[in-house]
């Protein structure tokens, strides 16, 4: 049933492009309502759960990935209070099993949020949908960009290895709210290298938001200590309880992600 994504999962070198499992899990959470199954999901979708666990398939950026898919549902009604199971996403849309449909039948193809007016259509069954779904999305490749999938980044240089080594000798902490609202955090550069940037991954609870900043500490010379303003994120109400982390150190897939290695168009 899904003996092509498995063949895909075995041939890509790159091990950020699909996750499956506990490492998928990290990468996205769910909403406060997320629950148990009320009721069994289809067998196509619970024979995925088993075979693969939740999932992040076709990275197309830092943390984002085109489809995802839940172990539980998220619990969502649509204007005429009809509740529907969402146990994924494709892009930025919903997909869900309705459950009065799953309670009467014990089955139900994909229902697929329309990014027009919001409400779910009817697809297909699951896995025929997440074959053809797949199918287009890679379309969306040139061959050449395929092609660096399948074979994976190159190691890390060891001037690479070095910045790695650096960033984890940086010290920082959050050290209150500018003027105009910014956050502003202390850095201490204890490492032999000036970094241009520092990767933070950045959640504010109160308006339910996770992203990330890319600080820019090139003032910030060995055995220096300065302030600097955060930007990203950061110009709304009660930053003050924003949650700063350094992100984890980088594997090769993500160096485009991480300016520690100087910014894209640079």
């Amino acid at each position: 049933m899904f003996s092509w994504l498995e063949e895909e999962l075995s041939t890509i070198k790159n091990r950020k492009f699909h996750l499956i499992g506990e490492q998928a899990a990290r990468y996205f959470s769910q909403e406060s309502e997320e629950m148990d199954w009320p009721v069994p999901p289809p067998k196509e979708y619970q024979v995925f759960l088993e075979r693969f666990g939740p999932a992040a398939l076709y990275r197309e950026d830092d943390n984002i990935w085109a489809l995802k898919f839940f172990e539980r549902p998220i619990i969502e009604k649509d204007e005429r209070d009809t509740v529907f199971l969402v146990f994924g996403f494709w892009e930025s849309y919903s997909l869900a099993f309705p459950l009065e449909r799953l309670k009467k039948k014990g089955d139900s193809p994909v229902y697929e949020e329309c990014m027009y007016t919001g409400r779910f259509r009817r697809k297909r069954r699951f896995s025929k949908w997440l074959a053809s779904r797949a199918a287009r999305i890679r379309k969306e490749y040139e061959k050449d960009e395929w092609q660096k999938i399948l074979d994976g980044p190159a190691p890390f240089s060891s001037e690479e290895e070095q910045i790695i080594r650096a960033r984890s000798q940086y010290r920082w902490c959050k050290a209150g709210i500018a003027e105009n609202g910014n956050l502003l955090i202390e850095v201490t550069n204890d490492s032999d290298l000036t970094l241009p940037y520092l990767s933070f991954d950045l959640r504010l609870p109160r308006h339910d938001l996770v992203g990330g900043i890319s600080l820019p500490v090139s003032t910030v010379l060995p055995g220096q200590t300065e302030t600097i303003a955060a930007f990203a994120y950061t110009r709304l109400s009660h930053v003050d309880d924003a949650e700063i982390s350094l992100e984890p150190d980088p594997w090769p897939e993500d160096r485009e992600f991480y300016w520690e290695f100087g910014r894209p168009e640079e």
